[in-house]
């Protein structure tokens, strides 16, 4: 995974944020969005947007300037999605907050989410074949109901939260995947691409171990480690061999198991999900 941090995030069950306000010494504000990493005017600096780009964050170079003395360039992040925590101190004065701005805070991380999607013929050198099913891609969490969605208007970024057994540190698995597939030869993606839906397949590997650990999950680990990005992942559409104006709809095929880890087992069901627009997704997710 790509981690360019000094500190850790945090997912709340909300939208996109966390945010707190420091200890009792601490006089500063603390938030935590997902967001895209864009370049500032005229290619200076960096702003980041959060879904459906509802709000902006503006750091100070001066964070900036820290963070990249940390741990390298953060240009090659643009037009990438990941978590961006920020700080500020409301009794400096510098920063302003409004509802739809955070301008002239400190930046504190940026964790990439971003993968873009893969295309393969299914059981190829380059495919990332699946050896479990996960739970879902449509878990609640936090008392929400979290579905596949698009990051933006420009329908070519793919936020997804998975919920999934994860191995324990007795099962000797050495790591694990999510990978986002594209397979264009077969009869399932033509049909679908005829009917103008592009059909994407979620596998889910876990490597040089047969049988993951059912003793936690994703989301349980996540809380645990304070590890966000165990369940939250980004895909970008750019990367495929099919335009955009080809397909209306994106649907994800899932293997989903809630009982076991068998991706052979009678319980493991095959699952397509929708992915939709942020517009439908905050309005859905508003209703939890």
């Amino acid at each position: 995974m790509k981690h360019w941090a000094l500190g850790v995030a945090l997912l709340a069950g909300g939208l996109t944020m966390t945010s707190c306000l420091g200890g009792d010494s601490d006089p500063n504000n603390y938030a935590s969005y997902l967001t895209k990493v864009n370049y500032g005017y005229m290619g200076m600096s960096y702003i980041f947007t959060t879904p459906g780009n509802e709000k902006t964050i503006t750091p100070t170079q001066s964070s900036i300037n820290a963070l990249e003395g940390n741990g390298g360039s953060l240009s090659k992040f643009v037009g990438q999605i990941g978590l961006t925590g920020i700080y500020w101190n409301p009794d400096e004065g510098v920063a302003t907050v409004t509802e739809t701005s955070f301008d002239q805070v400190n930046m504190q991380y940026f964790y990439s989410l971003d993968a873009p999607v893969r295309t393969a013929t299914r059981g190829a050198n380059n495919d990332s074949v699946a050896t479990h099913p996960i739970i879902s891609v449509t878990p609640q969490v936090g008392g929400y109901t979290y579905k596949p969605y698009f990051f933006d208007n420009n329908r070519q970024d793919i936020v997804l939260v998975m919920d999934y057994y994860v191995p324990d540190s007795y099962s000797g698995a050495t790591s694990v995947s999510t990978t986002l597939m594209y397979y264009p030869d077969e009869q399932a993606t033509k049909d679908a691409l005829a009917q103008g839906i592009l059909r994407l397949y979620l596998n889910y590997r876990v490597h040089f171990r047969e049988n993951a650990s059912e003793n936690f999950n994703s989301g349980q680990h996540a809380i645990q480690q304070s590890q966000p990005w165990a369940y939250q992942k980004a895909f970008r559409l750019t990367s495929l061999p099919v335009s955009t104006s080809a397909y209306q709809y994106v649907d994800i095929v899932t293997q989903e198991n809630e009982l076991n880890t068998d991706l052979d087992s009678d319980q493991t069901k095959t699952v397509t999900t929708r992915v939709l627009t942020y517009e439908e997704y905050k309005a859905e997710f508003g209703q939890n």
